[in-house]
């Protein structure tokens, strides 16, 4: 705090300093009698506040290189010249920035300044890297490390493989990002470093979690803990708050929750208000996902209460998003909407889409809860339309970065094509230089030709009037020029057919090209079709995929709401997990009087053709339980199964032989009855039984549990060899009573010790045992023993089957 004191009054007296246009400032300030002295403490000054203030540190390192150029001490200009660089990188002004790390690296290197030439370096790697050049960061950071590691020069070094990690992290090798990074450690632990260890360590945390090696993780972190001393809250808190999320994703929430109200604890120290209602945020996220609605309701108001006013629209919006979700998850439906709403209104104002989109859903949810059916289906369009929109925005920006990609493409053959047209001229001077030659050397022969008759001749007339004696001589010369001449014709008619050889290899290249250029525009085609057709099958996987979301939308909305359970019952569990995205089981319930009705239903097959059975199924219990007095269950499976053959048209045929070869879909149900008043059970079952556990009876668990399993009607919802009515079997609960319904998906999961070669399956047996030993604890926490043990039996093998269980408590 004293140097932060420091620092601020030091600002105060930047403008008079400046406008003085002198060193004498510093010169007093530092006790300096040289002016290398205060240019030097200037760097420091720069070096202390470019985090608080850049623009005063900005004009602090320009006047320091300044009275650097006029000085003229080679180090000293070096190094001001490198900060400057440093400043407009901070700036984002990176062409600059390379201007002047040029220079800083020419002086560095006449001059011999090792270090600083390191430092340069390095400088020139982060500024390539800020811009996305990522190799060639690493062959600047490279060079710098090399330069450290033969001068010994530590800091540096530790520094350079720093960079060279969080570079390997940008480009997602996060082995390489860690081999770095714990090179770095080890020096700066040598060094005795610690402000730079626990941030090393801090940011190896944050790999070690995207790796999954969450141990590891918070290894790291502990140990940051250790070098961040006690006084520096804000970096303890945030090593806290990484604790915290770290805890989270290991599932264990009791370290969660104790880290994240350390790091309040830290955050309210510091004045931190946004990093407090982040965490509070955060608490009441864990706590809703735990059920306990009142923590989490107090966390979430605390968040909102501490950006209400404060110009932070897009946290107050997330956060009155959160306390909604809490009040929804709590069944406070009415009172959840007013948040919601006023989340939607924010987002909306700041043209935040995505969190509209999401608020939209959790809005038609809420309406759909409380009945208002008209307001959760226009929800569920603005839903569905803004989703389009965004989605269609997102293609356009893939088919931007195509057509880009397309276009580069194009370029670079354009290239190839104008390098090949250059090599063809090039080949064609070639020729043309070749025939000059061969013509200037022809030329030339006759020049020395006529050169040499002309002389001849003379001497011939000289012969002729000096002696006839020498006519002998003259002849025998004669003769020597003719045969010189012959010989040139015969050099000229080689000449002659080299160039026709000449003319025929061009003729030869450009046939050549031309079957080139046709076979790049027939390969460019094909390209091109392949292209629409990659295209093509793309969309058509989109839009398939885009229907089975869309399904599961719809899925989710016809299955009846866990409130009505909530009015009803005060502990149950749902445990609904699809084998494909959406599932081929379903369950149903209804409140009709004092009777409340609750079915597990299993249909024929899985994923979309399982869904559309499964949206019959709900469809006609809904019709059934609307249009009928009774609601007793042997009749409603028998009204079920009607409306199931009929809308299917199974009974066209009358004959035996039409029960085996036309459509057989239908369901297995399990359906129960239990007045809430008197706890009188009414059962009604097609091919799956219900499990009763009751602490009443015999012991036959450690807890006093009895297991009674009421068998079912041997006879499907559909058509049927014989088709009996459905039978009713009553049993009377007790106060503990558990009631289980569920589909054969997880008996049926394979899995165990043996799960390499194939592995066994769950059973009944396993589940009925699951259901003895855990019955005296609450439905939630059998829900998630249950599930723990199917996953830890499942292993690595595939689902089978879709999965339903529910449990009852009266």
């Amino acid at each position: 705090m004293k140097n932060l004191f420091h620092i601020l009054l030091f600002l105060l007296f930047l403008s008079s300093v400046f406008s003085q246009k002198n060193l004498n400032f510093y010169k007093k300030k530092y006790s300096c009698k040289s002016d290398t002295c205060a240019i030097n403490a200037m760097i420091e000054d720069y070096k202390k506040i470019r985090k608080i203030n850049l623009d005063s540190a900005v004009l602090i390192i320009k006047n320091a290189h300044k009275f650097a150029e006029k000085v003229n001490e080679i180090k000293t200009r070096c190094s001001t010249t490198y900060f400057l660089a440093d400043a407009f990188a901070y700036q984002g002004d990176y062409k600059n920035s390379n201007l002047y790390l040029d220079t800083a690296l020419s002086i560095a290197e006449t001059n011999n300044l090792i270090k600083l030439k390191a430092e340069i370096l390095n400088l020139f790697g982060i500024n390539y890297s800020d811009q996305g050049m990522y190799e060639k960061s690493l062959d600047y950071y490279n060079q710098a490390k090399n330069i450290s590691v033969q001068n010994h020069f530590k800091d540096m070094e530790a520094k350079a493989n720093t960079n060279i990690g969080v570079t390997y992290y940008f480009l997602g090798d996060l082995n390489k990002a860690i081999e770095y990074y714990l090179k770095s450690l080890s020096i700066l632990e040598e060094l005795k470093d610690s402000a730079n260890v626990s941030i090393s360590l801090s940011n190896l945390s944050v790999f070690f979690q995207e790796k999954g090696q969450l141990d590891k993780s918070l290894e790291m972190l502990q140990k940051a803990l250790v070098y961040t001393p006690e006084y520096e809250q804000r970096n303890r808190s945030d090593v806290y708050n990484n604790m915290a999320v770290t805890y989270t994703k290991m599932k264990n929430i009791q370290e969660a929750v104790k880290y994240y109200n350390l790091t309040i604890e830290m955050k309210k120290h510091i004045n931190d208000y946004k990093g407090m209602a982040m965490t509070y945020h955060n608490l009441a996220d864990i706590y809703n996902k735990q059920n306990d609605y009142n923590k989490a309701e107090t966390c979430a108001l605390k968040a909102i209460e501490l950006v209400s006013g404060k110009d932070v629209p897009a946290h107050e919006a997330n956060f009155l998003r959160g306390l909604a979700n809490v009040y929804f998850e709590k069944g406070k439906i009415k009172k959840a909407l007013p948040y919601i709403l006023k989340s939607n209104e924010i987002a909306l104002k700041i043209d935040n889409k995505a969190l509209v989109r999401d608020n939209y859903f959790l809005i038609a949810d809420m309406y759909r809860g409380i009945g208002d059916y008209k307001k959760s289906t226009d929800f569920m369009f603005f839903f569905q339309a803004l989703n389009d929109t965004l989605q269609k925005t997102e293609f356009a920006e893939n088919i931007a970065e195509m057509e880009a990609k397309y276009q580069n493409e194009k370029k670079q053959k354009e290239i190839e094509l104008l390098q090949a047209d250059k090599k063809n001229q090039e080949l064609e001077i070639e020729r043309r230089k070749l025939f000059q030659k061969a013509l200037f050397i022809g030329l030339a022969m006759a020049v020395l030709l006529i050169i040499v008759v002309t002389i001849s001749y003379f001497q011939k007339r000289k012969a002729n009037r000096i002696l006839k004696e020498k006519n002998e001589e003259i002849s025998q010369q004669k003769e020597e020029i003719t045969t010189q001449r012959d010989e040139i014709l015969a050099k000229n008619e080689i000449l002659s057919q080299q160039k026709e050889e000449i003319e025929t290899q061009r003729d030869e290249i450009l046939l050549k090209n031309e079957m080139l250029q046709q076979q790049n525009e027939e390969i460019s085609a094909q390209r091109d079709e392949i292209e629409g057709q990659k295209h093509i099958i793309e969309e058509k996987n989109k839009e398939v995929m885009d229907s089975i979301h869309y399904a599961l939308r719809i899925q989710r909305a016809i299955l009846p709401h866990e409130n009505l359970l909530k009015n009803s019952l005060s502990d149950f569990f749902i445990f609904y997990n699809p084998r494909d995205i959406v599932s081929g089981d379903f369950y149903w319930f209804a409140h009709k009087e004092d009777f409340l009705l609750v079915a597990a239903a299993d249909c024929t097959g899985h994923g979309v053709p399982g869904a559309f059975m499964s949206m019959l199924g709900i469809s006609f219990l809904n019709e059934i339980i609307e249009k009928n007095e009774t609601c007793s269950s042997n009749f409603m499976l028998d009204e079920l199964r009607n409306h199931i053959v009929f809308a299917l048209q199974q009974g066209d045929d009358k004959t035996n032989s039409s029960v085996s070869s036309s459509v057989k879909d239908g369901m297995d149900i399990a359906l129960v009855v239990i007045n809430l008043k008197t706890g009188l059970l009414h059962f009604s079952g097609a091919n799956n039984p219900v499990y009763v556990a009751s602490p009443h009876g015999m012991a036959s668990s450690s807890h006093g549990t009895m297991l009674h399993a009421i068998t079912p009607d041997k006879q499907p919802i559909g058509l049927y060899e014989k088709m009996e009515p459905f039978t009713v079997k009553e049993l009377q609960l007790q106060k503990g009573d558990s009631v289980y319904l569920f589909s054969d998906g997880i008996a049926d999961q394979f899995g165990g010790p043996k799960a390499d070669s194939g592995g066994k399956k769950f059973k009944y047996s396993r589940l009925k045992q699951l259901f003895i030993d855990n019955n005296h604890l609450s439905m939630q926490e059998q829900k998630q023993i249950i599930i723990s043990e199917i996953r830890k039996w499942q292993g690595t093998l595939e689902q089978v089957d879709d999965m339903l269980l529910i449990g009852l408590k009266y």
